[in-house]
């Protein structure tokens, strides 16, 4: 792996006005280096209080599934040691979705940890970010997606364009590829 497009999709300051807005409650903020004469980019991970993680490159919340950033932080930090638990993968990539997954413990490299459970729900674990208000809020939602409906702030709306704008854009190199992703873009209109 070359690292080629191991780019941060999310800039600093907004991953951090994220986090301030959503009021969570941040147990370490970390900043993850290759030690690779290839790797030119790091990345930053902030792992919240109740078990889990957001990093800039955003694999976790689009994807959801950790990516190798957290799986890089859970190889290489033994004291505190990191803990991964299942809610940390969204449901639907499951062998079984109906999984209760509060059932099952969480893990470090060394020990499950049979006494202790995450009681926060599987779509929250997976995504922190649609939690309001921190850990103790999303510890009484119920798990359920946030409604279609719902408001979202300006401020939100333009970064996640950005975002996909970036991604859809960061192959343009011609006045012709220019043009296409233009027409493209008006047919979405």
């Amino acid at each position: 792996n070359r690292y080629t497009n191991d780019t941060a999709y999310i800039t600093t300051p907004w991953f951090m006005e994220l986090i301030t807005q959503r009021r969570l409650n941040v147990h370490h903020l970390l900043k993850v280096v290759f030690e690779s004469a290839e790797a030119t980019t790091h990345h930053l991970l902030v792992l919240l209080d109740y078990g889990a993680y957001l990093c800039d490159c955003c694999m976790g919340t689009n994807l959801g599934i950790p990516c190798r950033h957290y799986f890089a932080v859970l190889r290489a930090m033994r004291s505190p040691p990191i803990s991964f638990h299942i809610g940390l993968i969204r449901l639907r990539w499951l062998n079984d979705p109906n999984l209760d997954i509060s059932s099952v413990p969480p893990v470090t490299l060394d020990l499950v940890e049979t006494d202790r459970r995450i009681p926060v729900s599987g779509h929250i674990l997976s995504n922190p970010l649609h939690g309001r208000g921190g850990a103790s809020v999303l510890l009484s939602l119920d798990g359920t997606p946030p409604p279609p409906t719902q408001t979202i702030s300006a401020q939100e709306v333009f970064h996640h364009i950005q975002t996909a704008v970036r991604t859809a854009t960061r192959g343009i190199q011609t006045q012709e590829q220019l043009a296409q992703f233009m027409d493209r873009m008006a047919e979405v209109e």
